[in-house]
């Protein structure tokens, strides 16, 4: 009789990848929503819908190492090893969110942000060589994470996303903090237009300007854009996001995968990924004649599920861009235009 072996394994992460146009509710908040409707959005959600995600070739190999599973699920991607595996406190897992649906960019918040692929030259002596980035891409991680709620409460949430910077925001959709309340910048600066989201304390820490990183590039660099990521061969070129998480966080114990003796925690850890849907100056023109008939005084969130304001809710895809007459790289506001009868 063949002998049989079972290996436990454990959870080691789980990261949720929540996108607020398909579980918002019209103008409530998902993550402030409650009851059954919340928990029906959530069921019917299916993030692979959206996003390709793939998990570089060096985290491929460690996991076969670790005999590891990198399993991507309908909210996320969900990291388990053997149960009683030590693991080194230098492993890093890092996998990268593509778009997988064409239209992904309309309705979301930041994607006007044009990625680019930038090469600068490196050169040293007699040798030359070129390095490849990518603008505008966020890079979310444990390393740099936030919370929201207090910390050993039941209600503690850990994001991948940045503590919100103090600056002025710069750009539309950038997101700014002012006296604890979250505003969102309805155009480009200067004199940029802003709408109150709400408490700092009470929304999810959205993916934002400040989670795409400064580049510092190496010595004897020549032409390396401000922001974004170095794309190497892991990364692809349609990458969107880099998802990036190590096994200890020097600064706070609460991110870390392991526990003291190196196995995985229990419980493990949970991070959030919180992509904003967008929101737009709802304009209803006539169907028939394009005449403008009504205009919504301010700037409303596109959900699939519920509406905004008591009308029609706009197309996801009817986004119209409005530059200012005095400045033509300036966006003054973005605008769903809606026919109706």
């Amino acid at each position: 009789m063949a002998e049989a072996r079972r290996s436990a394994f454990t959870p080691l992460v789980e990261v949720r990848l929540l996108h607020h146009y398909w579980l918002d509710d019209g103008a409530t908040v998902f993550a402030t929503d409650g009851g059954a409707d919340r928990d029906r959005r959530l069921c019917i959600y299916d993030v692979r819908r959206l996003l390709t995600i793939r998990p570089t070739h060096g985290t491929e190999s460690l996991l076969r190492g670790l005999r590891g599973v990198l399993r991507v699920t309908a909210t996320g991607v969900l990291i388990a090893v053997p149960s009683q595996a030590v693991i080194s406190a230098d492993v890093r897992f890092t996998f990268t969110l593509s778009p997988r649906v064409a239209d992904l960019g309309a309705y979301t918040a930041m994607s006007l942000r044009r990625r680019t692929t930038v090469e600068a030259t490196e050169q040293e002596g007699d040798r030359l060589a070129v390095r490849r980035y990518r603008t505008e891409v966020p890079l979310l991680s444990n390393l740099t994470g936030t919370a929201r709620g207090a910390a050993g409460e039941p209600g503690r949430r850990l994001f991948l996303s940045r503590e919100y910077g103090a600056g002025p925001g710069e750009r539309v959709e950038d997101l700014v903090v002012e006296d604890g309340r979250l505003l969102h910048l309805t155009s480009d600066a200067p004199g940029a237009g802003t709408q109150e989201l709400g408490a700092t304390a009470e929304l999810p820490v959205y993916v934002h300007q400040g989670d795409v990183p400064r580049i510092v590039p190496p010595p004897h660099i020549d032409g390396a854009p401000e922001r974004g990521v170095e794309l190497t061969p892991a990364l692809p070129a349609d990458t969107m996001a880099v998802i990036d998480l190590v096994a200890r966080r020097p600064d706070d114990p609460e991110f870390d995968l392991l526990g003291a003796d190196g196995t995985a925690r229990r419980p493990p850890p949970v991070f959030e990924v919180h992509f904003r849907n967008r929101r737009t100056t709802w304009q209803f023109v006539g169907r028939d004649d394009g005449v403008e008939q009504h205009v919504e005084p301010h700037a409303l969130p596109l959900t699939h599920h519920g509406r905004a304001v008591d009308r029609q809710k706009p197309a996801a895809s009817s986004l119209a861009v409005e530059v200012d007459p005095a400045d033509s790289t300036r966006i003054a506001r973005l605008v769903s235009v809606i026919p109706v009868h």
